[in-house]
């Protein structure tokens, strides 16, 4: 069995990271997925920041220990929840689509920035949430969190771990109507009227939003999905993933992890 092991502020000691991962091993866990989070009133002068040297000194140690009692050590791509910190750019953040009308009643459109940040992002990993459906923004935030292993030596974990989707009103990228009219055939700016019309009981509004749908499902899949796993491979891991609230077909997306993981449930609240 494993468990999720959350390190408030990062605020770890060799000692007590010891003292954990022994009793574990004696409990019987054979996995132990560390997911940094927000940090504890009053203890912040023991936070460690993110992908810090000390940070990958504390997790090298955990790895140490971990080969010593047979438990493999995971984590999470990243702080809190869904992708993204403080190597994210303005340019790379989640986007939205900005419809409105000028004065002579004719639609306009814009893309816009969803300007949500990391939800319980640990010391060091505060900052816009990436934009999943571009690929290079995607790529340039996955370097950010190889490039300190490299520099430091530290060994990649047993598996990176993706903590829910969550990328609330990320609804467009910039290159989507470019990839809408290779994916689907026609220019869904030519469509605006029916788009947006909300009138589900026309066939046009039907057709057009479910091609939407399909496209956008298809850029979080190739884009981010397929590319954080195959990033995974080619450093010798793999990926543990959930899709909760993915905008796309769930099946499609937990067969883009090695190992497609449920959003975990607690007391009847969300995991």
């Amino acid at each position: 069995p494993a468990a999720r092991w959350w390190w408030l502020g990062s605020a770890v000691d060799k000692e007590n990271l010891e003292w954990n991962i022994r009793s574990y091993a004696e409990a019987g866990l054979g996995e132990l997925e560390i997911t940094p989070i927000y940090g504890v009133q009053g203890n912040e002068a023991n936070d460690i920041p993110f992908l810090s040297e000390k940070w990958m000194e504390m997790l090298r140690y955990c790895q140490e220990i971990g080969q010593d009692v047979g438990i493999r050590i995971d984590m999470s791509t990243g702080t809190g929840w869904p992708f993204g910190g403080p190597s994210v750019s303005d340019s790379d953040a989640a986007c939205r689509a900005i419809f409105g009308k000028d004065a002579a009643g004719n639609i306009t459109f814009e893309v816009g920035k969803t300007k949500q940040k990391v939800k319980r992002a640990a010391p060091g990993g505060e900052g816009w949430v990436v934009d999943h459906y571009d690929k290079d923004a995607v790529r340039r935030y996955l370097d950010y969190i190889s490039k300190p292993f490299k520099a430091t030596g530290t060994p990649f974990p047993n598996n990176f771990f993706n903590d829910s989707y969550e990328v609330y009103g990320a609804d467009w990228t910039p290159i989507f109507l470019k990839e809408f009219v290779r994916r689907r055939g026609y220019k869904l700016e030519e469509h605006w009227e029916d788009f947006l019309s909300m009138d589900y009981a026309n066939e046009a509004t039907r057709r057009i939003v479910s091609d939407y749908r399909e496209t956008l499902g298809e850029l979080l899949n190739e884009n981010f999905a397929h590319q954080w796993t195959a990033w995974a491979h080619k450093l010798g891991t793999i990926t543990r993933g959930q899709a909760h609230g993915s905008p796309s077909n769930l099946i499609d997306t937990y067969a883009a992890y090695d190992i497609p993981r449920s959003e975990e449930r607690r007391g009847g609240g969300e995991g």
